[in-house]
């Protein structure tokens, strides 16, 4: 085993783990600021809480939330080098041998 490609893995792992640990704690000023917000327009009838879900969903989770650490997580899976391993089952047939890619 290569002990030192195991730190740099092991490494960046704890790095990427940080990062969207930080990430995801970015949006907890933002729900609690605008929990005042949703309370009163909800009292004044201005929204239901449905519509507020789906907006907050839509143009603040997805966007702000779920995109970026997909992308982060796209990008330096392939910068670390991390092998790309699928395998296929095996047939009933022996002459169906299971494949690397």
């Amino acid at each position: 085993y290569d002990t030192a490609g195991i730190q740099n893995r092991m490494g960046a792992l704890f790095f990427m783990l940080f990062f969207l640990a930080l990430l995801s704690l970015s949006s907890i000023p933002v729900w609690a600021a605008e929990r005042q917000l949703f309370i009163q327009e909800t009292a004044d009838q201005v929204y239901g809480t449905g519509a507020y879900c789906l907006s907050a969903v839509l143009f603040d989770l997805l966007p702000m939330r779920v995109v970026p650490p997909c992308l982060f997580a796209f990008i330096s899976y392939w910068m670390i080098g991390e092998p790309l391993v699928l395998r296929m089952e095996e047939s009933n047939d022996s002459s169906f041998p299971s494949r690397r890619f």
